[in-house]
């Protein structure tokens, strides 16, 4: 971190290789990403390339790799096996390479309504002093999750993703938008290396004129290949602005929301 700005990278995996093949990547994209400084990294969405993936099963790879390279990572997220219940997580892992805490998917969306539970609880995580929300895919597309990460008093929310070529724009939408209603920036990285899934992964930061009018800014965007994403966040310029559209909230007049 430098001041107020914290340096963050999205990993835009190409999904199709071998399991293999993709742990090679990985460790050598997350090493890319130390040698650019960045404090906290971030894996897409369903990265794990078997017929039946389990998370759980690769938490010993991830935690030495963010141990070895004193980076902050959060594993994307997946399928994850526990006691025979099956669940879609994303686990933070510590610089010193220890569980911080996991975040359920609550969404949940197609085949996984088939082979997993739903999460109910969003987490929040201090990850080098900054509060920190995960909403894993699907979950952004939901104004409610976005805003209880703003509620609880989130600064930076990290959306691991794995979105279709069809899909990109109104992702992309939802991704400015969440961080504009907000005010907090969104790390979303994809997956890429198929004619189904090109990347576009992005990183969006907030700014504002002088006048106090707030707008997205993309601080990162990536084409269709295997790339490392990586910008500065500035988590308190924004923070007044965030303060102010919370307090204006006219919290009684929203009980149709859960009626």
């Amino acid at each position: 971190m430098i001041g107020n700005l914290v340096r963050v990278a999205a990993l835009q995996l190409n999904c199709s290789i071998g399991k293999d093949a993709l742990r090679e990547r990985i460790s050598e994209m997350v090493k890319e990403a130390k040698q650019k400084d960045a404090a906290i990294i971030c894996l897409p969405e369903h990265w794990i390339p078997c017929r039946r993936p389990d998370m759980k099963s690769l938490m010993n790879f991830l935690k030495t790799l963010a141990k070895e390279n004193r980076i902050n990572m959060i594993t994307g997220a997946d399928f994850y096996l526990e006691e025979k219940r099956t669940t879609v997580q994303s686990v933070v892992i510590s610089r010193d390479g220890k569980i911080l805490g996991m975040q359920s998917k609550v969404h949940l969306f197609g085949r996984e309504k088939l082979i997993a539970e739903p999460g109910n609880i969003y987490n929040l995580f201090n990850i080098e002093g900054i509060k920190t929300g995960i909403a894993i895919c699907h979950d952004l597309v939901y104004p409610e999750v976005a805003r209880i990460y703003a509620l609880k008093g989130a600064e930076l929310v990290f959306s691991p993703a794995k979105i279709t070529y069809e899909g990109l724009e109104p992702w992309h939408l939802y991704v400015k938008v969440r961080a504009l209603e907000n005010r907090i920036p969104i790390v979303s990285p994809n997956c890429c290396g198929s004619r189904f899934f090109r990347g576009g992964s992005l990183i969006v930061g907030l700014r504002s004129n002088r006048k106090g009018i707030v707008y997205p800014e993309i601080l990162a965007e990536a084409g269709e290949k295997e790339r490392v994403l990586v910008a500065d966040v500035d988590t308190e310029s924004i923070r007044k602005y965030r303060e102010e559209r919370l307090a204006a909230r006219r919290v009684d007049t929203y009980s149709q929301l859960t009626a």
